[in-house]
């Protein structure tokens, strides 16, 4: 393996906290913790994404449970090399790096983030893997816990509604994880909370012992559902790299467009027709897209005196007051279905 580090052995892990482990870390990393039956396995992925440190410490408190598997586990620690910058978990990205979580459908890898992530795809393809779990956190505060999922079929939303209290489908053309996993198994992002905060580590510990549940990894079951509603039909919306978005509670007269503060609050929740978003002279500060092709703004925004409202019902999610984010992986509007 040359651009990520396998090991079968997780002894060296065993004893050491987070940060210990993170620090004996080189670069993206694969474990497999061998089962009684090797035809069979599961894929836990955290760290996609270094500022999202929950999954992570999921992990390394399990290992540290010396479980004995039925069935083989896989655990990846995926941007090493983000989380590590000081402070530990304190950027997404490495600068100028790319999104691990919008590079595992590309064809010709063009750099080393690339190479290294299809390289691990094909590694993945290998495995017989019966579900994928990828741990994620949010910048936003306040907004519950989700489930992402590629498929609405019955076995993948049977498990997605009792992982979290909201499942959302994404769309193709994304180039996620669960997008490259879902034609080979179920495979599911959760979103346990806001980066750093004690809950969203204590609700990916419970998500990935429902998940274990699911497998039959430990005894037990995963548990009733917690939610009936699943939402379709995703748009992203993201703002151009060169304009200017601020948050604020009166309009910014230096920036393209100047967001409500309080755009967390409407995440995951029903949004009518005619709410009120901000304020813009123009829709030309945003491009939105379905991941496999580029949708025309004026389908969900408009701009009435200066004031930027929506156009549609829908489901807002992963709206934070974040400049960083909002260009480079945006926010989502979504249908019930």
């Amino acid at each position: 393996m040359e651009t990520f580090d396998y090991f079968e052995d997780v002894s060296f892990l065993k004893g050491k906290d987070a940060l210990e482990v993170l620090d004996t870390l080189k670069r993206t990393t694969l474990f497999r913790v061998k089962g009684r039956d090797s035809t069979q396995a599961v894929l836990v992925s955290t760290l996609i994404h270094g500022s999202e440190p929950c999954g992570f410490r999921a992990f390394v408190k399990e290992i540290n449970e010396e479980r004995d598997y039925p069935i083989d586990v896989y655990f990846m620690v995926g941007n090493v090399a983000a989380a590590q910058i000081e402070p530990a978990f304190s950027h997404r990205n490495i600068p100028e790096g790319k999104n691990f979580n919008r590079i595992w459908c590309v064809d010709q890898p063009e750099d080393d983030e690339e190479t290294c992530i299809a390289e691990v795809k094909g590694f993945l393809n290998k495995l017989p893997l019966l579900g994928v779990l990828d741990l994620h956190s949010f910048m936003a505060k306040g907004v519950s816990p989700h489930t992402f999922v590629v498929s609405v079929d019955d076995k993948t939303l049977e498990l997605a509604k009792c992982l979290s209290p909201y499942v959302l489908k994404i769309e193709p053309g994304m180039g996620a994880l669960i997008e490259a996993m879902s034609p080979k198994c179920p495979s599911f992002v959760v979103e346990c909370g806001t980066h750093d905060a004690p809950e969203a580590d204590a609700f990916a510990e419970v998500v990935l012992d429902k998940f274990f549940k699911a497998y039959g990894i430990l005894e037990g079951e995963a548990g009733d559902a917690l939610t009936d509603d699943v939402f379709v039909n995703m748009t992203n919306f993201k703002v151009k790299a060169e304009s200017k978005a601020v948050w604020a509670e009166e309009k910014d007269p230096s920036a393209d467009v100047t967001f409500r503060p309080d755009c967390e609050g409407i995440n995951l929740s029903a949004v009518k027709a005619g709410e009120f978003c901000g304020w813009a002279t123009s829709l030309d500060f945003m491009v939105a897209s379905t991941g496999t092709e580029d949708i025309d703004v004026a389908e969900f925004f408009y701009v009435e005196d200066g004031k930027l409202y929506f156009k549609q019902d829908c489901v807002p999610n992963l709206m934070c007051a974040n400049e960083f984010i909002a260009k480079e992986s945006g926010f989502y509007l979504f249908e019930k279905r």
